[in-house]
């Protein structure tokens, strides 16, 4: 459940490169842009992809996340899942206009979402934090699972919130990580039991590496690696799970469009999508994608983050579908629909600008059955 109290949870003052003065604010900007997209500066890579993964986060009643129980029912129900999911990346960070002002309206938006569980992102401390987002929505999602201890100074900004009961917490940090030392990144993870409807399954809720320029590619890559050991640590491979999150990874909708040619410094088809980890996750980890035949639009489009940014930090990447729902061993299930949600145009004034969306990302919602 979520803990009752937050007096300590209240985000901390900016650090001094978050300082809100104008020199201050674009040299944080400028760090952030691998933390929510476009190219992350080439800077050096950490090859360090055979170092030991560290599967778990202490599942010990800590003030940095939920006390969730360890262990599972007993008999665990194994029937058909019949869930509907959801993965949204909110942009709460300082590149995203009206961040603190759009923080109200996306709970609404959450909370009147038809879905039982959802995996957010960019949950960050510069506005918020996850156990803080999570407990203003635990009337609606009274289960939740977060990891709030910090390496980096905005942390990882992930949580799952959950209409049905969470057990067995869990959490890794990448040893390979953000390449500016702002953000942490890392999967969460869960298991979900409905004994009513008679089944389980383990959620992973993930944010992977931004950037298609090749140090992004290399570093996200590695980031996949870790992830899919720490899928088989868990025993996850062979199980009900279900992977949820902003893999800034996944075909471009309309490769061959000319989104780009309004800019002189891009080519008019911008940037190619990185398809090649996003293809990765069925060759060599096991994923299916039901998107791939149900559903094909983008999740971040270039006229939505192009309007959001409070700097035109990467302007030839292209629309492209990367957040995504990835499924496998459902136990007879299947994913029957995906939508695009929380789409509609908003007009919120705030820092940085006017948000004419809720964020620079779309929500997906898969419905299983």
């Amino acid at each position: 459940m979520v803990p009752t109290s937050r007096a300590r949870l209240r985000p901390p003052p900016f650090p001094a490169c978050l300082a809100p003065t104008a020199v201050a604010a674009a040299v944080a900007l400028a760090a952030l842009t691998a933390a929510c997209g476009g190219d992350d500066g080439g800077g050096d890579i950490d090859a360090r992809t055979d170092a030991t993964v560290a599967v778990d986060a202490a599942v010990d009643g800590a003030a940095t996340h939920p006390d969730l129980p360890e262990t599972l029912p007993s008999p665990l129900p194994s029937g058909p899942v019949a869930l509907k999911v959801a993965t949204f990346n909110a942009g709460l960070v300082q590149l995203v206009k009206a961040g603190p002002q759009r923080i109200a309206p996306i709970q609404a938006a959450l909370a009147g979402l038809d879905a039982d569980l959802i995996c957010l992102q960019e949950l960050y401390t510069q506005y918020t934090d996850p156990a803080v987002f999570a407990e203003a929505l635990a009337a609606t999602f009274p289960y939740a699972w977060y990891e709030t201890s910090v390496v980096n100074p905005l942390g990882n900004g992930l949580a799952i919130l959950s209409k049905r009961p969470l057990y067995r917490g869990r959490h890794l940090r990448y040893v390979m990580n953000d390449s500016n030392n702002v953000v942490d990144r890392a999967v969460i993870a869960a298991t979900v039991v409905d004994a009513a409807g008679g089944y389980h399954a383990h959620v992973l809720c993930t944010h992977i590496q931004a950037g298609l320029d090749g140090a992004g590619v290399t570093r996200r890559q590695a980031q996949l690696a870790e992830l899919g050991a720490f899928v088989t640590a868990q025993g996850y491979a062979g199980a009900p799970a279900i992977l949820l999150g902003d893999f800034n990874a996944g075909p471009d909708p309309d490769p061959g469009d000319d989104e780009c040619s309004d800019d002189s410094n891009c080519a008019p088809t911008c940037l190619g999508a990185d398809t090649a980890s996003y293809a990765a996750m069925a060759t060599t980890y096991g994923w299916d994608d039901p998107a791939s035949a149900l559903f094909s639009a983008c999740t971040s489009c270039r006229d939505q983050f192009v309007q959001m940014a409070t700097l035109n930090l990467f302007p030839c990447e292209p629309s492209q579908r990367i957040d995504h729902c990835f499924t496998r061993n459902l136990a007879g299930a299947a994913v029957t629909a995906i939508t695009r949600e929380l789409d509609d145009p908003v007009s919120i004034s705030g820092a940085g600008g006017t948000a004419m969306w809720l964020s620079d990302h779309y929500a997906v919602r898969c419905v299983i059955d």
